[in-house]
Formats: C-alpha cells, sequence, structure tokens
C-alpha cells in the first residue's frame, strides 16, 4: 500500500492562535499611535454645509450642495417623509406635528 502522507503541513491551532494575536495587537497598536491631536475635551463640533438667511418679509433662503440656493415663503405647512429617520429628523427640529404620511414606517 502506498504511503497516504502528504508534504503539504496545514496549520496547528497552536500557530493561529499565535499569528492571530500577532495580527490583533498590530492592529491594537496601530490605532494607538495615530497622529491625531486630541481634543480639549468639549463636545466635538459638526462642519455645516446648510445655511438659513431670514429677510425682512418673512421669508427665508436655504443653501444646500448640490441644489443651491432655495428661497421659501414660509416653512412647510405638511410634510411627507420617505423613511422612519427622516421623521425623526422632523420631530428633533421641532416640526413634528407637521408629518403626515410616512412612505415605510
Amino acid at each position: 500500500m502506498a504511503d497516504d502522507t502528504t508534504d503539504i503541513e496545514s496549520p496547528t491551532r497552536r500557530e493561529y492562535v499565535k499569528y492571530g494575536g500577532t495580527v490583533l495587537s498590530a492592529g491594537l497598536l496601530a490605532g494607538c499611535t495615530g497622529d491625531a491631536e486630541r481634543g480639549t475635551g468639549s463636545a466635538p463640533t459638526e462642519a455645516v454645509t446648510e445655511t438659513d438667511t431670514t429677510t425682512a418679509d418673512g421669508s427665508y433662503s436655504v443653501s444646500m450642495s448640490p441644489m443651491g440656493a432655495v428661497t421659501f415663503d414660509s416653512p412647510p405647512e405638511t410634510v411627507f417623509t420617505r423613511l422612519t429617520h427622516h421623521a425623526d429628523m422632523a420631530l428633533a427640529l421641532g416640526r413634528g406635528d407637521t408629518v403626515t404620511a410616512m412612505h415605510a414606517p
């Protein structure tokens, strides 16, 4: 009978643990040695790309990329939202009572 052994050895569990631990440790060290500057401990500020401008007649304009500037006479009276998190946004902005329908509640 022929010898059924092969010349290719598969890795053992010890090798998996050893090399996996090495990769995990290297990943943790790489995350800890970043060049990012630390904040002062205050809440992070978010960059806002939208601007609101109110004029004397009560209308306001909103600038959003890629649309540009759009002028409104008054806030919307009713709102149809596409998803539930859009309704949450309206609620957070104090306009939750204007949401009349949702596409995917």
